[in-house]
């Protein structure tokens, strides 16, 4: 009786885990093509998905289902092996500790295509143009545009102290209705 359970568990596993890669896979050739602009789900904050990662974002999560889908076989092995003793294998299970350990490199490909943009092979040909998030985030001409603003800031703020304490050299301005007179120290 036991063995039905497992072969229960092994089915579901199996078609769960399909379903969910057939579901990852669905919405590739649309984004690669550029006809979708949107991804079916974001990921969370250490695992963030965008267009141009799509393909990359999903090789992962793949292989964690894939893991799954031998886990399932090896409870339908094992279900099976209780009936005939002579079917039992560890295929699966190898399986499955190898497919699990693959999703990690996959997922530090994933981080490399987000945020550099690169390998171009794995982004979809209208993105391969568009910066990763570190190209984003230190453009050389935007930390110039950073540092001028900050220069531009200090600058103000040196004048307003030297406004408001009357030092030499401040301007001084006048007020509504106050006459014209020479600013001399």
């Amino acid at each position: 009786m036991l063995f039905v359970k497992d072969l229960l568990i092994g089915l579901a596993l199996i078609i769960g885990a399909a379903w969910g890669i057939r579901a990852l896979w669905r919405p590739v050739p649309p984004i690669w093509s550029g006809t979708r602009r949107h991804v079916p789900f974001r990921g969370g904050r250490v695992y963030l998905i965008h267009p141009r990662s799509y393909l990359t974002g999903i090789l992962p999560l793949t292989a964690l289902l894939a893991s799954l889908i031998a886990l399932g076989l090896q409870f339908l092995v094992h279900g099976c092996a209780r009936l005939d003793p002579a079917l039992y294998s560890l295929g699966p299970a190898r399986a499955f500790v190898l497919l699990g350990a693959l999703a990690v490199p996959l997922t530090v490909l994933q981080w490399v295509v987000n945020a550099v943009n690169r390998p171009a092979r794995l982004v979809p040909p209208g993105l391969r143009d568009e910066p990763g998030w570190v190209a984003r985030r230190w453009r050389p001409a935007e930390v110039t545009r950073i540092r001028n603003m900050r220069h531009k800031a200090d600058r103000r703020a040196r004048r307003r102290r030297r406004q408001n304490r009357n030092e030499p050299g401040a301007v001084v301005r006048r007020q509504a209705g106050q006459a014209r007179t020479p600013n001399v120290r």
